[in-house]
């Protein structure tokens, strides 16, 4: 897996270039649907004292583990405000299009998301430069003993035909939408409903209760070690990169990013950061699919009488425990966590 993770001084310097001799004027207006943008930029929000960080609930962007926020982007936005000297706000939401709403409404500064930088985007939001890069890949079950073969898909071309669900707002929608341009038989896109994430789209995938779905692949591998019967390794697109978004006229937050990112200590601390949350996705050898033997109706596993045993020890129901050490390891007694 291929992914940029540091940023680079020339990048910026382009994207500065490009900032200043275009402007926001530059660009196409945004969408009817979209209200213009407020005019709010760095010298108001200096003046608000605090950044307003739009993103949503992700393993890449921000979550809470044992009380405590965390996820890269936004680590490196409150980094960000740090450097501005201002108070850092989040707002978690699970709709893009909302974002960009909130952000043109002055509810918002910066979106941080894992949002890919498109063209369409372009129309809508500025981009600051790239803070990492991905493909999207096609997520489905690892063919099992029992159905050799399957639904299994090795090509994209293969997609012709296929039900695949993704959200409506999502690149990846775009994608099945072009890649239709040239099927022969149309991928049957299903528009995934903005209550159900995307680790939740994972997790159908894993139980079978859907066949395939799209996503990025450093948030795909990020999950694998709870999916160990997922394989993500069909590419469906190019590395793309990922970038905040801001308000198109919001110029000075604009060249202010670009002149932090080009600072030395910024590029460590993007460095060190992305290492902190997806080193290990290079570094992890997976173990091959463990399959638990099938077993009668009354029986959850073949380690039930130990649950029963050293559950009393603990004060725990037996089932709760049986459902734990699925989820950590799916039964497989030689599973090793990369942790």
């Amino acid at each position: 897996m291929r992914t940029v993770f540091s940023i680079s001084a020339v990048m910026v310097v382009f994207w500065v270039a490009g900032l200043v001799s275009c402007g926001p004027g530059a660009a196409l207006a945004p969408v009817s649907v979209l209200p213009p943008p407020v005019a709010f930029d760095l010298d108001s929000i200096l003046r608000r004292d605090t950044l307003i960080l739009l993103t949503e609930n992700s393993a890449t962007s921000y979550y809470k583990y044992r009380g405590q926020p965390r996820g890269y982007d936004y680590e490196m936005v409150k980094a960000f405000a740090r450097h501005l000297g201002v108070k850092l706000k989040i707002v978690v939401l699970d709709d893009v299009d909302l974002m960009f709403e909130k952000l043109n409404r002055g509810e918002g500064d910066i979106i941080a998301t894992h949002l890919t930088a498109t063209p369409e985007r372009s129309r809508h939001v500025a981009f600051g430069p790239p803070v990492c890069a991905t493909r999207q890949v096609c997520v489905q079950r690892v063919p099992s003993p029992q159905e050799p073969g399957g639904s299994y898909i090795s090509d994209t071309a293969q997609l012709a035909g296929k039900e695949v669900w993704a959200h409506k707002y999502s690149v990846f929608y775009a994608r099945l939408n072009e890649m239709n341009r040239w099927m022969p038989d149309s991928i049957k896109i299903h528009e995934a409903p903005g209550e159900i994430s995307t680790d939740d789209l994972l997790r159908l995938v894993s139980e079978g209760e859907i066949a395939y779905t799209i996503t990025d692949e450093n948030l795909a591998r990020l999950q694998q070690p709870d999916y160990p019967n997922l394989d993500m390794r069909l590419a469906i697109s190019g590395q793309q990169p990922i970038a905040w978004a801001m308000r198109k006229n919001a110029v000075q937050l604009q060249l202010e990013l670009a002149l932090w990112m080009l600072k030395p200590g910024t590029a460590k601390k993007f460095s060190s950061t992305f290492n902190k949350y997806f080193s290990h996705l290079v570094r992890m050898n997976y173990q091959p699919l463990f399959v638990p033997p099938i077993m009668s109706d009354d029986r959850s596993s073949p380690y039930d009488e130990l649950f029963r045993k050293y559950a009393d020890e603990i004060d725990w129901d037996w089932r709760l425990l049986a459902a734990l050490v699925y989820h950590e390891s799916r039964f497989n007694p030689e599973a090793r966590s990369w942790a």
